[in-house]
């Protein structure tokens, strides 16, 4: 099962193509540290290429000892964070200036990083670049208009804000543990064998709530929305994201969207692999209200919708683990302090703190999809060093 837990995590059948082998091992524990830094080496992809010249960050470097934060009744370090979690990046933005910096287990400044479902929130990026261009009229359209091959399927009545935020009503098991649920079925007939082509993939699901009703993390509700996005704007995803942020943000590297089959459709919900600092140049967007060295990149008032619950089943406390303080906007998950953040599975964050003016990268190879004492320290230790960054601006001021 791509993305799922060592409880069910096989070895490839030895009569296996070697492809499929390849890409069914890549999140496999014995090659989970080299597969999830060389997806783009074993899946179909489709480029994103750097454009213009590199929009360096300046640096102000802040040695991970200084940064303590307590756990369990323990103080560490920031830097004893990055090896107690797992990881392989670790990138801090304060105000717009790189302070900290560190790349473990054979990972540097060039790898290419998946995001697994930080793609999501990037699809929704786009989604309202497209809505801002007029591409997409509004998100309370129906997701019918945009593509008519989902009229008669689970997805007609939805619309495109019902995707934004996990709500279609279209019946989905996300459960990463589980050979038959729905992440598992889509994971092995189109991410791993290539036999289904994603979107059709979408069109064999039954509705089972109102859209508009009841939030469902659900994978399938942002590969559905990038279905959206490319029958809009008439381009693929990746040359979409190329040409509207991946060639204006100065990134310093290509990055590779993975697909379905060779030139075929994006997996909008987990595909993108790129460097961390490039992945914190789109947090950094963020904090900026989407606008980049004086441009309006993203329409006025889309960061604000994308991080702010608009609904009772979105609301703090009503989604996913029925966290006091989680909900969720637009592909983003949001906290009540205010912070939001893009995740994916086995530890890969782009964490948003406007408060304080920090932005923070985070990937990782954790022993399993989800990890819930991981993800609560690793939080721990975002806010404190927001905290101590925090308490420095007052020392200068």
């Amino acid at each position: 099962v791509f993305g799922a837990d060592e409880s069910v995590s096989k070895p490839a059948p030895p009569k296996m193509h070697p492809a499929v082998a390849g890409r069914a091992g890549a999140t496999a524990l014995p090659n989970r540290l080299v597969g999830l830094r060389t997806m783009s080496e074993k899946f179909p992809t489709r480029m994103i290429p750097r454009a213009g010249s590199i929009r360096h960050f300046d640096r102000e470097p802040t040695p991970g000892s200084d940064i303590t934060y307590q756990w369990q009744g323990e103080t560490y370090t920031i830097d004893e964070l990055a090896a107690r979690n797992h990881t392989t990046s670790l990138v801090v933005i304060h105000r717009g200036v790189l302070v900290h910096e560190q790349y473990l287990q054979g990972a540097r400044e060039t790898t290419h990083l998946t995001s697994f479902s930080m793609a999501k929130s990037l699809v929704g990026l786009l989604t309202g670049i497209a809505v801002g261009e007029g591409a997409i009229k509004s998100i309370s359209d129906p997701v019918t208009q945009y593509v008519p091959e989902l009229k008669g399927t689970g997805y007609d009545g939805a619309t495109v804000k019902d995707l934004l935020q996990m709500s279609s009503g279209v019946k989905w098991n996300e459960k990463y543990t589980s050979r038959t649920s729905d992440i598992a079925r889509f994971s092995g007939a189109s991410i791993i064998m290539n036999l289904m082509p994603a979107n059709q993939f979408m069109k064999t699901l039954p509705r089972l709530h109102k859209p508009g009703t009841v939030f469902n993390y659900s994978s399938g509700e942002t590969q559905v929305l990038g279905w959206v996005v490319s029958a809009a704007t008439g381009q693929s995803l990746s040359d979409y994201l190329q040409e509207k942020l991946w060639s204006k943000l100065g990134m310093e590297h290509d990055a590779y969207w993975l697909l379905d089959r060779n030139n075929g459709d994006e997996f909008s919900s987990i595909g993108i692999n790129a460097a961390a600092r490039d992945y914190a140049r789109i947090g950094q967007l963020m904090l900026q209200d989407g606008v980049w060295d004086g441009n309006r990149l993203l329409p006025e008032g889309w960061v604000k919708a994308s991080t702010r619950p608009d609904g009772d089943h979105v609301d703090y406390g009503n989604v996913r683990d029925a966290q006091p303080d989680f909900g969720y906007g637009y592909q983003w998950w949001i906290y009540e302090d205010g912070s939001y953040d893009a995740e994916g599975v086995f530890g890969q964050f782009i964490w948003v703190n406007p408060r304080e003016q920090i932005v923070i990268v985070k990937t990782s190879v954790w022993p399993g999809a989800t990890v819930h004492d991981l993800k609560q320290e690793l939080l721990t230790g975002f806010r404190a060093i927001s905290k101590y960054f925090s308490d420095a601006d007052k020392e200068s001021r």
